[in-house]
């Protein structure tokens, strides 16, 4: 039995007449998700589902698979429920038709999850520019000098971010989002690479908490401390003391 409110509907279906999960859109977020590793997809996919109970009001995962109705007499849809519960479980996916499926079952927020610009950071599969580039298309202009300038541009150079005051940083410690911990990396690449302050800086020791918060409390995450040590990569490239960042993850 479909047990989803009215409320939960009008949610799924007002992001669907709005921001459609359209070929164009799939086929992007499907890009940009197979190109991460599949550590950072476990995790993409993992955040994905959580977010999307949390914020359709599904108490459970048994009631969301029941929300989208699926047909008990119907063999080729005897495995979904099971896929659903597999992603749950941090299990990363690897074909174009799973992805199908993922998309088939939640709106559009959810689906733009997979891409989030965080993960191809962290990552670091494409460059640190590049990502900046597709931080600044998501956030939007307020932690850059003058956005307009790199607009035609394919990667953005960290001396294009605004000086960093303690005040922003608390600001974004403070969100406790994934846009804000992106925001916290960015800032503190910059003060290490552009501004050289000694590290640890200001903003990478809030963004180390907040990353332990996230993953480590907010979500469940199967893959938080392979995730931790590509992170201290990310601000540590030249190291490779993978046995400390465990030791502070565990």
């Amino acid at each position: 039995m479909n047990n989803t409110s009215s409320i939960e509907l009008n949610n799924f279906w007002s992001w669907e007449a709005f921001y459609p999960l359209t070929e164009d859109r799939r086929t992007e977020i499907k890009s940009r998700y197979l190109a991460l590793s599949p550590v950072m997809r476990s995790v993409a996919g993992q955040i994905a589902v959580q977010r999307h109970l949390e914020e359709n009001n599904h108490p459970s995962m048994v009631r969301f698979i029941e929300s989208l109705d699926y047909d008990s007499k119907d063999t080729t849809q005897l495995k979904y429920p099971n896929f659903w519960y597999k992603l749950f479980a941090g299990r990363a996916m690897t074909q174009s038709n799973t992805i199908d499926l993922f998309f088939d079952g939640v709106n559009y927020p959810t689906a733009n999850i997979l891409k989030h610009p965080l993960w191809s950071l962290i990552d670091h599969r494409v460059t640190i520019e590049s990502s900046l580039k597709q931080f600044a298309i998501q956030y939007g202009g307020k932690l850059f000098r003058k956005l307009f300038s790199w607009h035609c541009l394919d990667e953005i150079p960290l001396s294009a971010l605004k000086q960093s005051y303690p005040s922003q940083r608390q600001t974004q410690f403070e969100a406790r989002s994934l846009d804000s911990l992106n925001a916290l990396l960015f800032i503190t690449l910059n003060q290490i690479r552009e501004c050289k302050h000694l590290r640890p800086t200001t903003a990478e020791q809030y963004a180390y908490a907040l990353f332990l918060f996230l993953f480590g409390y907010k979500y469940r995450t199967l893959k938080m401390l392979d995730m931790g040590i590509m992170l201290n990569e990310l601000l540590t490239p030249s190291s490779s003391s993978g046995d400390s960042i465990k030791r502070q993850l565990t």
